[in-house]
């Protein structure tokens, strides 16, 4: 029914309400109908498209952003001095870089069609900016000269063109020689022997919509759970992401796919070894705090225990930052494994590139 029909209704019992004795029923049916009425043309206003004022903002135009862009003046004086500056703004050195975008570049380079596109260099400055200072995407479209809601999808494209790039040679499959390699490190720089990794999740403040309580955390607050494991230089190991807030970090680890492939031994770690000169025989363990469980391959300390001195475990803790930004954009994807790859690729590449 439009609202030339409601209009014609409600003239109509108008002269219905002055010729009959019943005024109270009548008024009500008319106040209803003036109401449909009020919300029939609220509904085609809303719905009417509104005017474009502009199709491209001018100061995200092509000539504003080769002019006054980020990329072209600043990030080009940074590539000229090839300082800390550099490292600060991008968390990498030029070299690395450089490597990097060789990699990525056939994965974002965009065809010409109407418009000039934005060249690959740029789009990969803007994910790795995002990545490594956290800043908004709003205030990244103003530094770079590309809308925000741009940014976003750059953002997104460029992850996955990383991981696509880069999986195959950064991420090293489990094996005994590495595991040997990542306890060697734990014990030259921290003395610890026999570490093969540290464990520990975090709470990121956010959950699915219409979620109910079960990412209601004991903090009182909505979250996912964050469960990752490190080696002895800040790089993630395994990664799990999107465990639902009110588990505990132990009961996260019990439903991973970690936890099963430690259980079932197919992670091809080796056999325990002796610790020092005449040392005891001893199991290559992952250390943990007090939420998980003491297992043969998990080392966590005395129950209550305050006083305990600082160790590897401290490692996954200064790790979450990066990651915990990461996870924060992709808050509409709960697949563990699809975050994992993003967050995880992005981290490594920085690292270990």
């Amino acid at each position: 029914m439009n609202s030339d029909v409601l209009a014609l209704f409600i003239i109509a019992f108008r002269k219905k309400i002055s010729e009959t004795l019943d005024r109270t029923a009548t008024e009500i049916k008319l106040k209803k109908l003036v109401r449909a009425l009020y919300l029939l043309n609220k509904r085609k206003n809303k719905n009417k498209l509104r005017k474009r004022k502009y199709w491209v903002h001018p100061i995200f135009s092509t000539d504003n952003r080769k002019r006054h862009g980020a990329s072209n003046n600043l990030i080009r004086e940074l590539h000229f001095y090839n300082d800390e500056k550099f490292i600060n703004y991008f968390r990498m050195t030029p070299e690395v870089f450089d490597k990097l975008f060789t990699a990525v570049d056939p994965y974002i380079t965009k065809q010409e069609c109407v418009r000039e596109a934005i060249p690959p260099n740029i789009r990969l400055e803007i994910c790795l900016r995002y990545l490594a200072s956290g800043d908004s995407m709003r205030s990244l479209s103003y530094a770079f000269r590309v809308a925000h809601n741009t940014i976003s999808k750059i953002v997104s494209e460029t992850c996955e063109a990383i991981w696509i790039a880069l999986k195959d040679t950064v991420f090293e499959q489990p094996s005994k020689d590495l595991w040997k390699k990542i306890a060697n490190e734990f014990e030259e720089n921290w003395d610890f022997p026999n570490c093969i990794g540290a464990i520990d999740g975090k709470h990121v403040i956010q959950a699915p919509p219409n979620s109910g309580s079960s990412f209601y955390n004991y903090k009182g607050q909505h979250s996912i759970n964050l469960l990752a494991v490190c080696d002895a230089k800040y790089r993630f190991t395994f990664i799990d992401i999107g465990a639902e807030g009110r588990q505990s970090d132990g009961g996260v680890f019990r439903n991973s796919k970690l936890y099963t492939s430690l259980e079932e031994n197919s992670l091809q770690i080796p056999l325990p070894v002796v610790v020092g000169t005449n040392g005891p025989i001893l199991p290559y363990v992952i250390v943990a705090d007090e939420a998980f469980a003491l297992k043969n391959y998990m080392m966590r300390p005395y129950s209550r225990h305050r006083e305990n001195p600082r160790n590897a475990n401290s490692y996954t803790e200064s790790t979450h930052g990066s990651l915990k930004k990461i996870v924060t954009y992709y808050k509409y994807i709960y697949i563990p494994i699809v975050v994992t790859k993003f967050s995880s690729m992005c981290r490594k590449c920085i690292v270990s590139l």
